[in-house]
């Protein structure tokens, strides 16, 4: 008899010591004591509709899932469009990356030169797909118009400029630089082009037409910059 209660005394003791004898609320302590610590990281979302006005809080971590959206929706849009004959040989990817990299600009140009990162303010993306026509337009709430043509306006004193009577040299090579590539990669080198113009530079060469108008409110009030960007599919 005292062999049995020796015996059953040495196991109360080894799980009491191995942690089966304390409350449920110690044990929960005990194994969060030894769990990694995981960090949860907030990943922007946004959500893009074909043929209406989309409207988004300023934040520049939107343009990567705005472009991947963008992407699936033009992709599915070309493959119904087929047989389509593009110039000079260009792919129907190399063609989709340039309608990306231009969104991409015109949606950064709004956001932190248009908006200046302001969260109060908001960005307004549409996007039109009619036949082989695409459309797309970014606009800002800066509170005022910029018109990249206005030479008077201090906004465009680095501006690259690339109709004829941009006779400078460096710029030309620069800018045939741009052509070259335009359709392969972003450019990821703003001094590739100088301060204050890559945003309108890129948008212009990348674009088949694009024009620069005043974004209003219901009340006829400007209040924006509105950039609106065409493409003709062949």
């Amino acid at each position: 008899m005292k062999l049995v209660f020796l015996s059953f005394f040495i196991v109360v003791a080894l799980a009491t010591s191995r942690g089966y004898g304390k409350q449920p609320d110690e044990c929960a302590n005990a194994v969060a004591d030894v769990t990694p610590s995981k960090t949860v990281v907030a990943v922007a979302t946004a959500t893009l509709t074909v043929g209406r006005t989309n409207t988004y809080k300023t934040n520049l971590a939107l343009v990567e899932p705005l472009r991947i959206q963008l992407r699936k929706i033009l992709s599915h849009h070309l493959e119904t469009l087929q047989p389509i004959t593009l110039p000079n040989g260009e792919s129907a990817g190399s063609f989709l990356n340039g309608i990306l990299l231009a969104f991409q600009e015109a949606f950064t140009n709004a956001v932190k030169y248009g908006n200046s990162l302001d969260p109060s303010k908001n960005i307004e993306v549409k996007c039109i797909l009619k036949g082989r026509r695409i459309q797309l337009e970014v606009a800002d709430e800066s509170g005022d118009f910029f018109n990249p043509e206005n030479d008077s306006d201090p906004r465009n004193s680095h501006r690259f400029k690339t109709t004829e009577e941009n006779h400078d040299e460096e710029a030309e090579k620069r800018i045939s630089g741009i052509r070259a590539q335009k359709h392969v990669d972003p450019i990821r080198n703003e001094d590739d082009i100088g301060s204050g113009g890559r945003g309108v530079l890129l948008i212009n060469l990348l674009s088949h037409r694009a024009k620069f108008v005043p974004r209003e409110d219901p009340k006829g009030k400007v209040i924006g910059t509105r950039v609106v960007m065409h493409w003709n599919v062949p």
